[in-house]
């Protein structure tokens, strides 16, 4: 025993006994001496015991429950333990159900009864050590964590909380200890503003750690919030009886930053790449248009040569004709010298051939005028201003526009020609970026032609024109106040549009419409009729101008306004491009203005046409473009400019 006293005693310093009958207190001092141990004072009542543990700490407590003074020992271990976390044990007489009861709140570490017996009072203490020894090693590194941990028990009641989840939820342990986790762990979606329903029952179900949903933001006592990630454990014993749940969780406030931080590189990266191949290609416009000019200089001058001759040549050459047949009506025997060199040259032959021959060099002539024409119009596109808003003929950029692209839509080999429609309209002039504009078309309209070369059909292109009223759309009240509170909290939480809805575009059952808008169809909407109707995918003579195939984009379907009983209007000019191509899916649709998608092979695209169309039109004129397509009937892009008044 003294062996054993010996080796206890260096590892326990002080023991504080408090007991209000000095004959127990000394004999229960004179057998603690014995192992060792040392009695650091003795307390008689409730209150002295709280002081002398604040001012010795010591190792451990032998508390008496029914004390001198106003505080039994209970309450007093009670303060002793939430205060310092000194280790108490009950040394009393009384074991009855109501003290029991009181006794577990207080956490003691062991129970005695009197009369004391040495043996079980070492025994005890022993114990008591240990185990304390054993929880300060567990409370030191759940202390220490980097990580907030919450235990709670089975009836989601929060009994254990470390220093960080302290920090992250604002609430001090002797606070939070007993109250339900819902009270002290609030959790809402950074998105949708809404609490979170943590996965405690799914993880007690499946007895397996959950993951703490994805966008989780915790609201702190202070109303801070802080974006958390995390798990949450189950916590069974041995005989698989749930004990309670364990929360895992971490401040990712400087991952979200990073995360957010990476998007913006990604989204500059982007910006970048666009604007680096906007200015390679504004370099090469301004080459060609160089070229151009040069060959425009080289062109004219032989050009207008050879025409100004060809009507000499063609005059100098009948006249000389008109002679030769006065000399054979004078001279209708000519010598032997003459009549061979008439046959040598086949003066009949020449007779006959020489309007031909003056007929293909005009065709030459004119078709170098040709080329002189389009050479004009790539410089005129290559130069022109973008400083400043100019005026703008839709339809004659859209005519100037097929000029350029002239030499794609003639029969080439096996390829047929591709006809092209045009159904223009009167229109208004528009303020606006002519070359721009010009991008917009060369893109669309190549595409269009991209997609009709992949099938073996004859190809069409139909190009609408109109105006059309439309109504000025307003936000409704839960759009206008989630961009409100967006920019109250610094983001946005109202819808986001990445791209064009292209659930604007519905089919017309009509399929015997009129292809030409009348009084009835101001707004164009029964230009293309359904595309599942019974009409025949190539125009015919019964379907000449291809009505009965297009699918009908019809943006004015939805109107938000219906409920306001006067609705300003606004006049804005519709361009519709519609082909026969493959069509595309809707995978493709959705990903249609991204920058740098194509579905071309690698190397013949950038996939940014469409991309900095979109911008061109959203942005630089403050109007909109739409896709709608089938795949494999046809492809249709609607693009809507607001006529503005200057």
């Amino acid at each position: 025993m003294k062996k054993i006293s010996r080796t206890i005693s260096q590892r326990l310093t002080k023991i504080l006994v408090v007991e209000d009958e000095i004959i127990i207190a000394t004999n229960l001092k004179e057998q603690l001496e014995t192992f060792g141990y040392c009695v650091g004072a003795i307390a008689t009542s409730g209150e002295k015991a709280v002081d002398m543990a604040t001012a010795l700490c010591p190792d451990l407590v032998l508390m008496d429950i029914h004390l001198q003074g106003e505080m039994d020992g209970i309450e007093a271990a009670q303060l002793i333990w939430e205060r310092l976390s000194i280790p108490i044990i009950y040394v009393t007489g009384h074991s009855d159900p109501s003290t029991l009861e009181r006794v577990k709140v207080s956490c003691p570490f062991g129970y005695i009864l009197k009369p004391i017996k040495e043996r079980e009072l070492f025994i005890a203490i022993d114990i008591a050590l240990h185990r304390y020894a054993r929880e300060q090693l567990l409370t030191a590194i759940l202390r220490e964590m980097g990580d907030g941990v919450i235990f709670i028990d089975d009836q989601c009641r929060i009994r254990f909380l470390n220093g960080v989840a302290q920090m992250l939820t604002g609430w001090q342990f002797s606070e939070a200890i007993e109250r339900e986790l819902t009270e002290v762990f609030q959790v809402v979606d950074a998105q949708e503003r809404q609490s979170v329903n943590l996965p405690l029952n799914l993880a007690i179900q499946n007895k397996f750690t959950a993951a703490i949903p994805s966008h989780s933001v915790l609201i702190s006592r202070q109303n801070i919030r802080i974006p958390i990630g995390g798990s949450v454990t189950p916590i069974r014993d041995k005989t698989d009886n749930l004990i309670g749940t364990v929360l895992v969780f971490q401040d990712i406030s400087s991952s979200t930053q990073l995360e957010k931080a990476k998007c913006d590189l990604e989204q500059t990266l982007t910006a970048l790449k666009t604007t680096q191949f906007q200015l390679i290609q504004s370099e090469k416009l301004s080459s060609v248009g160089r070229m151009a000019t040069a060959l425009i200089q080289e062109f004219n001058n032989p050009i207008t040569w050879i025409c100004g001759n060809i009507v000499l040549g063609r005059s100098y050459f009948r006249d000389m004709l008109n002679l030769l047949q006065l000399y054979q009506q004078a001279y209708p025997e000519p010598t032997l010298d003459i009549q061979q060199l008439r046959e040598q040259i086949d003066l009949e032959f020449i007779a006959q051939d020489w309007q031909k021959m003056f007929n293909s060099i005009q065709m030459g002539a004119e078709r170098l005028m040709d080329v002189t024409l389009s050479l004009q119009a790539l410089r005129n596109f290559s130069t022109l201003d973008e400083l400043d808003q100019k005026t703008v003929d839709i339809n004659e950029t859209i005519d100037s526009t097929l000029f350029l692209i002239q030499h794609r839509l003639k029969s080439q080999g096996k390829k047929a020609e591709i006809q092209v429609i045009k159904n223009y309209s009167q229109l208004p002039f528009l303020r606006g970026y002519a070359s721009q504009l010009h991008q917009v078309f060369i893109h669309l309209l190549n595409n269009a032609i991209d997609a009709i070369e992949l099938k073996d059909l004859p190809g069409l292109i139909r190009i609408d024109t109109n105006v059309v009223h439309r109504q000025v759309s307003f936000p409704s009240v839960g759009e206008f106040v989630g961009e409100f509170v967006g920019e109250f909290v610094g983001e946005s939480v109202g819808a986001k549009h990445s791209r064009p809805d292209v659930s604007e575009f519905y089919p017309n059952p009509n399929a015997n419409a009129s292809p030409n808008p009348t009084s009835n169809d101001a707004d164009g909407s029964n230009f293309y009729p359904n595309p599942n109707a019974n009409a025949s995918p190539n125009p015919t003579s019964n379907d000449a101008d291809g009505s009965n195939f297009y699918p009908n984009p019809n943006p004015t379907s939805n109107i938000k306004n219906s409920s306001i009983p006067n609705p300003p209007t606004q006049d804005v000019v519709i361009i519709r491009i519609t082909d026969n191509g493959c069509g595309m899916n809707e995978e493709t649709q959705t990903q249609l203005f991204d920058p740098f998608f194509t579905t071309k092979p690698v190397g013949t695209a950038v996939g940014l046409g469409l991309s900095v169309s979109y911008k061109i039109v959203v942005e630089k004129h403050g109007g909109k473009i739409r896709c709608h397509s089938v795949e494999g009937e046809g492809t249709t892009f609607e693009i809507e400019l607001p006529i503005i008044s200057y």
